[in-house]
């Protein structure tokens, strides 16, 4: 979940995500969740802090700092360029009709940071076709679920080819970092079936 503060007058009326109670924010506190469905995905404050305090939150890179974003998290050099190729050929497989497009980097907060199709429709989501014969469960899951798990493969896979040494030990954080985030992430159970 990626929670914002809601501070729209008029006041609204919705129902809490996770305790269900229905509310209006003029006489509570809501937190909007920009990961979930426009207009319907609301949290009271209470459970907020209850429950999702610990949250791995997302956000997109803003452009002035991009270039930085693959060295930071793959390393420099052949070993990056690598990595963010797999990436647009998972996404070539694992995406129907996916003939390349503007990707948007995230950056989470544990430190973890994957590539994602931009889309402008945030409620679209893809069905995944797999990758090869080792990762080809088919479940539907949002563009940001998409990005997320062809990372995380693309990443495990480079990771198979490395021998040991400091830039493993880097990916292999970097790996687990995701691994958590996909947990958290609005689409954990259909991640978890492709990654096992």
């Amino acid at each position: 979940m990626n929670l914002h503060s809601v501070s729209t007058p008029p006041h609204f009326g919705y129902a809490c995500l996770a305790c269900e109670q229905r509310y209006d924010t003029g006489a509570r506190a809501a937190l909007a969740d920009l990961d979930g469905p426009a207009f319907a995905a609301y949290v009271c404050a209470s459970c907020a802090a209850e429950k999702y305090a610990t949250s791995i939150r997302r956000t997109v890179v803003p452009e002035h700092r991009r270039l930085a974003f693959m060295p930071a998290h793959w390393g420099r050099g052949m070993l990056m360029l690598k990595i963010e190729n797999r990436i647009y050929t998972y996404a070539g497989l694992a995406i129907p009709g996916y003939r390349g497009g503007i990707w948007d980097f995230i950056q989470c907060s544990n430190g973890a940071g994957y590539l994602r199709l931009s889309d402008d429709n945030p409620k679209g989501l893809v069905l995944w076709g797999g990758i090869n014969e080792f990762c080809n469960v088919p479940a539907t899951v949002s563009m940001d679920g998409a990005g997320l798990a062809i990372t995380t493969v693309a990443l495990n896979h480079e990771l198979s080819r490395l021998d040991s040494g400091a830039m493993q030990d880097q990916l292999i954080t970097e790996y687990e970092k995701l691994l958590d985030v996909a947990r958290q992430h609005p689409d954990a159970e259909s991640l978890s079936a492709i990654f096992d």
